[in-house]
């Protein structure tokens, strides 16, 4: 079911409409493009994590794939509650912290 929501998402369908138009061959012929090359939220979060963990190391930190992926709660596969909104903007002050920090070091600062 959860590539029916893909599909229908993608062709912008309803998942009934979608399943209406679809035939058993095409829909193969979908999964099989979508195990070449995914596409959707779920890549997109992935390139996202990339690009922080670039960035952070740009400025002489460190951080790991999976932190960069769950720092914002991108991935949450276990279906556990969502952290507070207070979580979320403790973990951005710190995170920002930590990038000035790291920028004054690199120009004579702290």
């Amino acid at each position: 079911m959860r590539f029916w929501l893909i599909i229908a998402r993608t062709l912008g369908l309803s998942v009934a409409e979608a399943q209406q138009r679809i035939d058993s061959r095409e829909f193969t012929l979908w999964r099989a493009a979508y195990e070449i090359e995914p596409w959707g939220e779920e890549r997109a979060d992935i390139r996202t994590a990339i690009l922080l963990r670039t960035l952070v190391s740009a400025q002489g930190g460190k951080i790991s794939l999976k932190d960069a992926l769950t720092m914002f709660d991108l991935w949450n596969h276990d279906n556990t509650p969502p952290p507070p909104k207070e979580a979320l903007v403790t973990k951005v002050r710190l995170f920002n912290a930590g990038i000035r920090g790291l920028h004054h070091r690199g120009r004579g600062g702290v």
